[in-house]
Formats: C-alpha cells, sequence, structure tokens
C-alpha cells in the first residue's frame, strides 16, 4: 500500500556497505565479472580471507543525494476530490496538495492510520510534500504525509537518513533533510529499537536544541507500516528493491532463496567472492561475511547463526531470504518464515 519514501523534511517542526576471485563449483563459474576490476571500487585485502573470521571491512565513502521535503503548517482550507488546500499559519505557505494511495494520512496525536473520509476541511495539520511545485496561485504539489491534530501535541513525521551511532543509550539517526538529529533511546528492556535507514517515522519529544542540526530525544516513536526495502512475489518469482525488480527468487525445501549478486548490488551494496570459498557484502563500513554450505555468517566480525545456507544453483550463489532480513535487518514483504 504505502512504499518507502526517500523524502526529506526541511522544517524542524517540534509537535509532542572488485576484483572478484570467482567460485567454482562443479567446473561452473559463479556469477561474477571478470577478474579485473577497477581498484577503486574495491579494497581486496593483500590476504585471502580463509573463514568468515578473516573478513575486514572494507573503506568506501557512499554520497548521498539530497532531496529536500517541504512542509507547512495550517488547516484544511478545502477539500476537492484527491486534492487538498492547506492554508499555512503565520504567513506559511498556502498550498494545494494531491493526496493518493502513497500518501501517509495520520492522527498526530494517537499515530493512527486514517483514510480520506475521516478529514474534513479546518482540521489543523502538518503537510509534508515534494518541492517540486507549480507555479500557480496557490502552488500545487504531492503530499507526502498529513499529520492531523493540535500542533503542541501531534508528532513529526521524518524519514531516516543515515544513523548516526548505536549503543546503550539508543539509536541516533539524521533525518533525510539532515537539520534533525534524533535519539530514540532503548526501551524499557534495554532493547536498541529496529530503526534502519529508509523507514518513515511518527516522532513526538518534549524539547529540542536550536543547534544545526537540531537535536532532540524522542519521548515516542512509531515506524509507520509498509515501509519496506523488498517485496517478493514468490508466484511470479520475482523480487522488487525500492520499487525496482532485483532478480529472481526461487523456492527450495520450503525456504524462499535470492540471487545474491542481484539482491545486494540493488541495494547498493558490494559482492566479492574470494577463492576460500568466504562471500563478502559490504557498503562503506557496513560488511558481512558468508561461504557456501554453512550456516555460520559474520555481521560486522560478530558470528551469527541461521537455519539456512548459501548454495549454488545453476551457477549463481542465492543465499536464503533470512539473510537480508535477520542478517542486513531490512524490512521485507509478502513474505512468511
Amino acid at each position: 500500500m504505502k512504499k518507502t519514501i526517500a523524502m526529506m523534511i526541511t522544517s524542524v517542526l517540534l509537535c509532542g556497505g572488485s576484483v572478484f576471485a570467482q567460485a567454482v563449483t562443479d567446473n561452473k563459474i559463479e556469477e561474477a565479472p571478470a577478474a579485473v576490476t577497477k581498484a577503486a571500487e574495491v579494497a581486496v585485502p593483500a590476504v585471502q580471507p580463509a573463514s568468515i573470521d578473516d573478513v575486514q571491512p572494507t573503506e568506501a565513502v557512499e554520497e548521498q543525494r539530497v532531496v529536500r521535503l517541504l512542509s507547512t503548517v495550517g488547516s484544511i482550507d478545502e477539500i476537492n476530490d484527491n486534492h487538498f488546500v492547506i492554508k499555512g499559519n503565520d504567513g506559511q505557505m498556502t498550498v494545494e496538495l494531491n493526496i493518493n494511495d502513497d500518501t501517509y494520512l495520520l492522527n498526530g496525536v494517537t499515530g493512527e492510520i486514517l483514510t480520506w473520509d475521516m478529514l474534513s476541511t479546518g482540521d489543523d495539520v502538518t503537510a509534508y510534500y515534494s518541492p517540486a511545485l507549480t507555479r500557480s496561485i496557490p502552488p500545487q504539489g504531492q503530499a507526502i504525509a498529513l499529520v492531523v491534530g493540535k500542533e503542541t501535541k501531534r508528532g513529526m513525521f521524518v524519514n531516516v537518513q543515515r544513523i548516526i551511532s548505536e549503543d546503550s543509550l539508543g539509536i541516533t539517526f539524521l533525518n533525510q533533510n539532515e537539520d534533525m538529529e534524533i535519539l530514540i533511546p532503548t526501551d524499557d528492556r534495554g532493547q536498541i529499537p529496529n530503526i534502519k535507514a529508509g523507514m518513515n517515522l511518527l516522532i513526538w519529544a518534549d524539547s529540542m536544541t536550536l543547534s544545526l542540526p537540531a537535536k532532540m530525544t524522542a519521548v515516542r516513536s512509531q515506524v509507520l507500516p509498509d515501509t519496506f526495502d523488498m517485496r517478493l512475489d514468490k508466484e511470479a518469482g520475482k523480487v522488487w528493491i525500492h520499487g525496482k525488480e532485483a532478480g529472481n527468487l526461487i523456492v527450495k525445501d520450503d525456504t524462499t532463496f535470492l540471487s545474491l549478486r542481484d539482491a545486494a548490488e540493488a541495494l547498493g551494496y558490494k559482492t566479492e567472492w574470494h577463492d576460500s570459498g568466504v562471500i563478502v557484502v559490504s557498503r562503506g563500513a557496513e560488511y558481512y561475511a558468508m561461504q557456501i554450505g554453512s550456516k555460520d555468517y559474520s555481521k560486522q566480525k560478530m558470528r551469527v547463526q541461521l537455519h539456512d545456507v548459501p548454495q549454488m544453483i545453476g551457477g549463481i550463489t542465492y543465499v536464503p531470504v533470512t539473510v537480508f532480513s535477520q542478517l542486513l535487518g531490512l524490512r521485507i514483504a509478502d513474505f512468511s518464515y
């Protein structure tokens, strides 16, 4: 229903991870590119890892494009089919926004998902929308989220741009406008929240600093539904990542397997196959390692054991979907374990 929204929030409104050593199995060559790739792409260790315990992180810098998201605090002035006119308060811009199935309609006090017929003219609202606006009066654009409720009580709609830190205090991230640094504390049991880049959240906070970026600690947070990194269609045997087709899937012994290279590269990871059989998946300082036929995996040098193992099928490296859900921590739609 909803899609992951790669947008940013402009206003600060306080509201209440080459050279591929090719693996050979049964005389079949792993699905790797030519053995020589530009050295700048992946820094391969001088000594090939003999096991996943020997893997060191690769060094890379990822350039991320920032796309700003605008907002208006005001009220609903008109409702015309799927177009809402939002009248800004205190000189803020009045805009006419298109509302579609990708727009979040939220009760900013309770976090409840709303439907169109639950909104009325006069409702207090913060509208978050694309900066691509017409030059008409009022400007017209696409709504990303409408958060309804009194300004002093309602939460803020934020999209997670980048995780800054993850420690005993909780998880700290930058919003996609990079003008807010938000800490979501550990829960009552000391568990760190499962927050990932690309997720959309509703955040409530009591105070914030006047620094740039502004800093705040959430007193409450809610991950919005359907913020999926990956969607699977088992009947079609297809995988979609961020709305784009990203290789095939197969179901074997009731386990879903994905083509590692296709899925990893679609997510922005680099993939290295080593002579020892070790496979390394990395993105910046984030890295993972695995071996064909082994239930042991490595996550940032930490040993993790999953129920299913990577396999060579038709000369292609396939990994269980749990590599992406449990190891990489992605949110996956239309999949049951």
